[in-house]
């Protein structure tokens, strides 16, 4: 439901990319935290990007919410509190995001 909801929103931008999920699994990752500490701890959830990858092209944790934040340090915002992600994340290979649903 959320895939097809983005890729609604990607339509509607006219961007020629589209997502497909790949695999899902529950994560015991705990919603009492920053987006910036459950993107660290989704990060290091396999040992490495590239094992929580498993083959795919990014991975995305979905949560409930988040607790506030005013930490800036290596990540970026977009609706504030409701994801974040890594700056120059295709350059380091970090493609991997946390977002509420």
């Amino acid at each position: 439901e959320i895939i097809e909801k983005i890729n609604v929103e990607l339509r509607n931008e006219r961007s020629p990319i589209r997502l497909k999920a790949f695999c899902s699994e529950q994560a015991n990752i705990s919603e009492n935290q920053t987006a910036e500490e459950a993107l660290e701890e989704f990060k290091n959830l396999r040992g490495s990007v590239i094992q929580l990858h498993g083959g795919a092209d990014l991975s995305v944790l979905f949560a409930k919410s988040f607790q506030p934040s005013q930490q800036r340090l290596n990540v970026y915002h977009l609706f504030r509190n409701k994801f974040a992600a890594y700056s120059f994340a295709l350059f380091n290979k970090h493609t991997i995001s946390v977002m509420t649903k």
